[in-house]
């Protein structure tokens, strides 16, 4: 039995808690993923995980932050959330995807992709507004989890969404969406974080992040906030902070785990380069065996929230993916 409902007056959207997974209920449910955090997990692991992409068209090459250089100005008219006709496309190619079978769909939101709350005093969500409304056309059920586990920085997005698509792939019953996802994030008993190297905090400001008092830092990143890690000198210039963010990863290297299954993430604007040797660094380091180490260009639209040349990096050594 479907439970534990709760209205969320905010959107006047009902959240499903629970989801059951018993096929004698005739269920299907499917995993749906935002775009900025879909662009963190290969599309092989996407695809058998059979998780939904919304938009799908923010994962094509020319939307991603490949160029070697982006201007504050370009990624400045990237910013928000997705235009509507984005959204529109978007919803349309889902059409397709969702097959006859779909009765409920768990979205599963990046904090990339939703309004700031520090910048909404009313709370308005445009973008879930018009998805609510396609899903309930389609009489399909809308399942997102609400609180601290929700919104969580696009890496950790994606880890959510494989612990709860393998959850319901291995048809275990009611599955207790919130406590499922923070267990991943932010709340996993070893590790799950998520770090960034930041070139130019105009951007991230015009999100809702800071005020800063540095220009150019490293931080832990969460859903509204940075938590910046002493700076390695005055002003430090880009290669202290890139030592900077690589003896952090060499000290979560080190520490004590609870799994080994150690993956590691690298998505970049405009920084490959940087992002690939620093992975490389990792990789050859020999501080602990990886099971998976990838580097990949974030959305243009997540990078019009971190500005040009950040680097945003996630590792997790949970069980669940």
């Amino acid at each position: 039995m479907l439970n534990s409902l709760a209205c969320q007056k905010r959107n006047a959207m009902v959240v499903e808690s629970w989801v059951r997974t018993d096929r004698s209920r005739a269920l299907t449910v499917r995993v749906m993923l935002d775009a900025d955090a879909a662009a963190c997990v290969s599309s092989e692991t996407l695809s058998e995980a059979d998780i939904l992409i919304f938009p799908e068209e923010e994962l094509r090459d020319a939307a991603r932050a490949t160029a070697d250089v982006l201007t504050v100005p370009y990624l400045f008219s990237r910013a928000g959330q997705y235009a509507e006709d984005v959204v529109g496309r978007g919803l349309s190619s889902l059409t397709d995807q969702l097959g006859e079978d779909t009765t409920d769909i768990v979205w599963i939101r990046c904090a990339e992709s939703m309004p700031p709350a520090s910048q909404s005093t009313t709370g308005e969500d445009p973008v879930f507004d018009e998805v609510r409304e396609f899903f309930e056309t389609h009489d399909l059920r809308l399942r997102v989890a609400e609180g601290a586990q929700s919104g969580a920085p696009m890496i950790a997005a994606g880890w959510q969404a494989l612990a709860v698509a393998n959850a319901i792939r291995a048809d275990v019953g009611e599955v207790d969406l919130p406590e499922l996802m923070n267990e991943v994030w932010p709340n996993s008993n070893c590790c799950g974080q998520v770090v960034g190297l930041f070139e130019d905090l105009s951007l991230a400001e015009r999100h809702g992040y800071g005020p800063f008092v540095y220009r150019r830092f490293v931080a832990m990143v969460g859903r509204e906030d940075f938590e910046l890690f002493d700076p390695p000198e005055p002003l430090p210039k880009r290669p202290a902070l890139l030592r900077q963010l690589r003896t952090i990863l060499e000290e979560a290297l080190q520490a004590e785990h609870d799994h080994e299954r150690f993956e590691i993430t690298f998505a970049y604007a405009g920084s490959g380069e940087a992002a690939g040797a620093l992975a490389q660094y990792i990789k050859s380091s020999g501080l602990k065996p990886i099971h998976s180490i990838s580097v990949v260009p974030m959305t243009l639209h997540a990078a019009a929230r971190y500005g040009p040349d950040s680097i945003i990096v996630g590792w997790n050594c949970s069980q669940r993916m």
